[in-house]
């Protein structure tokens, strides 16, 4: 369609100079439209790339906070007590490591639910009884 346009600037006009630049200035615009199309490409396999970083992260993030409330209640199992500070970090563990299960289904989330049960039970003893380290 651009070159119609500027065959029709050059019957009008009747010279081959101007429809030469009109030409030029066409092809460069062609050139920029696929410059602009080979960076929107990479730009999306970089974003994609960084989704998957992201996932990873988050992955890596649930799985150290299940491995931090299993380790918790091993310690609970075997009678060491716990600050009460220790045990809010433990349950922001456990909070985030459930929003990550509910965000991803797929995710193995039997290893800790017991694990939570205890924790949770047995802060609100401490709580009952003013037992904290």
């Amino acid at each position: 369609m651009d070159t119609q346009i500027a065959q029709i600037i050059t019957a009008v006009i009747g010279s081959s100079g101007i429809s030469s630049i009109i030409l030029y200035l066409l092809q460069r615009k062609d050139g920029v439209r696929k410059d602009i199309k080979v960076l929107e490409d990479k730009l999306d396999r970089l974003s994609n790339r960084i989704d998957e970083h992201e996932e990873k992260r988050q992955r890596d993030k649930a799985e150290q906070a299940r491995l931090q409330i299993l380790r918790f209640d091993d310690e609970l199992l075997n009678n060491v007590k716990h600050s009460k500070e220790y045990y809010h970090q433990i349950l922001k563990a456990i909070d985030l490591y459930d929003k990550f299960c509910k965000r991803n289904p797929d995710f193995p989330n039997s290893q800790a639910v017991f694990a939570e049960k205890h924790v949770k039970e047995s802060y609100e003893q401490c709580l009952v009884k003013n037992d904290f380290l």
